[in-house]
């Protein structure tokens, strides 16, 4: 019976001991695991960081050379560009100045074509309105020169200007004096005119003003008979044509200015007939 609890017992411990081995071995193999585990994590961890780090540092070491080499090319390439910008930019600079200095010189010149073509046109404009006054005033003038002219002819140029003051109004009038002249004439004729002018050099050189008289038979000129009504009037036979200068001495009739052919007579006349009868 001893033996048997003694078996029994030892079965017992031996179980035991067998079940703490067990549990021993379970746990330093779980540890183990676990140990493996945890080194596992780990040296996937190193192998994944070398491998970055080797990564990494080969990386930099590979370009950070070529960067600076591309950025080195880039900035010559990038000096090299505003060098040729430069040097094209002080070629095309002149051209450009040269360009801007041809505008210049062809504004100026236009400017200058167009003042002289405005100078032109108001020379030729100042041209034709000095042209034109001139025509005004040369057809004023003359307008005014026949207005003059026109009342020149309608009144006696010897009675206007004074040279002759004596005027007869009346044929029939006496007057009392015993040397005078008549001159009998008419208005609105050239000819008569300038035989009046003609008169007047006469009188002025011989100083007989005093002695002429004047009488105006423009208006009876437009009768039929005037020269019979002007021949009975002063006692003449032959009257035949006007203008005519009648002398009268002692208050009579006594001759008249005469030409030798049928012309009307003229101050030379005149002139003959007071140095006939030395008039002064």
């Amino acid at each position: 019976m001893d033996k048997e609890k003694e078996i029994t017992e030892n079965k017992k411990t031996t179980k035991k001991s067998s079940t703490k081995n067990n549990a021993t071995k379970k746990t330093t193999n779980g540890k183990k695991t676990t140990k493996k585990t945890t080194n596992t994590k780990p040296k996937t961890n190193a192998a994944t960081k070398t491998k970055t780090t080797t990564k990494s540092t080969s990386k930099p070491k590979s370009t950070t050379p070529l960067k600076k080499e591309e950025e080195l090319k880039d900035l010559n390439t990038v000096v090299e560009i505003k060098e040729e910008i430069k040097t094209s930019v002080e070629e095309v600079t002149p051209a450009i100045e040269e360009k801007e200095e041809i505008l210049e010189e062809r504004k100026t010149k236009e400017k200058k074509e167009t003042i002289n073509e405005i100078m032109g046109i108001e020379k030729i404009i100042m041209l034709v309105a000095s042209v034109l006054i001139i025509i005004l005033l040369i057809f004023r003038l003359i307008q005014i020169q026949e207005d003059r002219n026109e009342k020149e002819l309608q009144s006696s140029y010897l009675v206007t200007n004074n040279i002759v003051t004596n005027v007869i109004t009346d044929i029939n009038q006496e007057i009392d004096k015993d040397e005078y002249f008549i001159v009998i004439n008419y208005t609105g004729n050239e000819t008569t005119l300038n035989f009046e002018k003609e008169i007047k050099t006469v009188l002025d050189k011989n100083n007989i003003r005093e002695k002429f008289y004047y009488y105006d038979a423009t208006e009876i000129k437009e009768t039929d008979d005037y020269l019979t009504i002007l021949a009975d009037a002063l006692g003449i036979k032959d009257l035949n044509k006007i203008p005519a200068v009648i002398y009268f001495r002692n208050k009579e009739y006594f001759d008249q200015v005469k030409r030798d052919d049928d012309q009307m007579i003229q101050g030379a006349d005149l002139q003959k007939l007071i140095d006939i009868y030395e008039i002064k």
